[in-house]
């Protein structure tokens, strides 16, 4: 965990209605023509102002991208419980959360605490808040900030359910993931 003062029950809640301001509900992906590319690069450079080294976190921990249609977040918690239980510190990030943001963050199976996303959210908030562009969406944002946690908490291996999905997710800009997974494709298998 990086430094910095201990956060409170109050800032978490400022977090929450900062993060609320981030829902663009689709004008940021309209405003401008976007490859699967462009994502990446801009997912990259924010993650470098939080000193995040997508390709280097990549090669430090294991990662599973799992993708598709149907079956995600099933196949995410499996894959994150099997790992556990062979003894690897994992993280998972997963979207959409049900009811508490902190659903999405994962360490060891346990959703993160108030006080550690406070943290987090703040350091890479204000981070952001610096540059003179408009600050990444919603889910960007959480990507960068579950991206950043991961790495502080040195997790050995990633459980990454994409969010939109398609060449526009924000997940895509992880260099070389250890595995992706098509969760249709998966599903269809085991019913053969």
């Amino acid at each position: 965990m990086s430094s910095g003062r201990r956060r409170s029950r109050g800032d978490f809640l400022q977090a929450l209605e900062a993060l609320a301001t981030l829902q663009h509900k689709g004008e940021e992906l309209k405003a401008v023509a976007m490859t699967r590319e462009t994502t990446s690069a801009v997912v990259r450079e924010w993650a470098s102002l939080v000193g995040l080294d997508l390709d280097q976190l990549g090669k430090d921990l294991a990662v599973i991208h799992v993708a598709g249609t149907k079956g995600k977040g099933s196949v995410c918690a499996f894959t994150e419980s099997i790992l556990r239980s062979h003894g690897v510190k994992t993280g998972m990030f997963s979207s959409p959360h049900l009811v508490d943001v902190r659903e999405r963050f994962r360490i060891d199976g346990r959703p993160i605490s108030e006080e550690r996303f406070a943290q987090c959210f703040w350091e890479c908030y204000e981070t952001f808040k610096k540059q003179d562009k408009p600050l990444p969406g919603f889910f960007r944002f959480l990507t960068l900030m579950g991206f950043k946690l991961f790495q502080e908490e040195r997790v050995e291996a990633l459980v990454l359910e994409v969010g939109i999905g398609g060449r526009l997710d924000a997940t895509n800009a992880i260099g070389n993931p250890t595995v992706i997974f098509q969760c249709l494709d998966v599903l269809l298998m085991v019913s053969i």
